[in-house]
């Protein structure tokens, strides 16, 4: 059972984002799966570095477009980015030194997202935010 359900309401009408958005839940309940299956598996650690990667990519993504908006909440939206990094960092060496990942920590990323989506990114005015340039264009 999937613990981070993907579903219209998270649907910001930025194309690039909502396939990001829909990729970090997919990629949550990915992780959650493997870690109900056998926590030790280096697979759990594999699906901790893929979220961090694509954590970082979405947020410099999003944080793009913030600024090209002229977006006031930047600074605060950077700080709820940066915040999740440092949590996603921690936990991925934390289990690269042998801890394990707990559903807690899985069913933590899921509601992030939703209530970062839903609370940030719509109150943050992402219908105005404009696709960047396209290099050579």
């Amino acid at each position: 059972m999937a613990i981070a359900s993907w579903n219209a309401r998270f649907l910001t009408g930025v194309e690039i984002i909502d396939r990001q958005h829909e990729t970090l839940f997919e990629t949550v309940n990915t992780l959650a799966d493997a870690v109900k299956l056998n926590n030790e598996s280096p697979r759990v650690l594999g699906y901790l570095e893929l979220l961090v990667r694509l954590t970082q990519e979405h947020f410099t993504t999003e944080e793009q477009f913030l600024r090209e908006s002229g977006n006031r909440q930047l600074r605060s939206h950077l700080e709820e980015h940066r915040g999740l990094d440092a949590k996603l960092q921690e936990l991925r060496t934390k289990h690269a030194q042998g801890g394990l990942v707990s559903a807690d920590v899985t069913l933590f990323f899921a509601e992030w997202f939703a209530h970062h989506i839903n609370e940030a990114d719509m109150a943050n005015g992402v219908s105005d935010w404009k696709p960047a340039p396209t290099p050579g264009a």
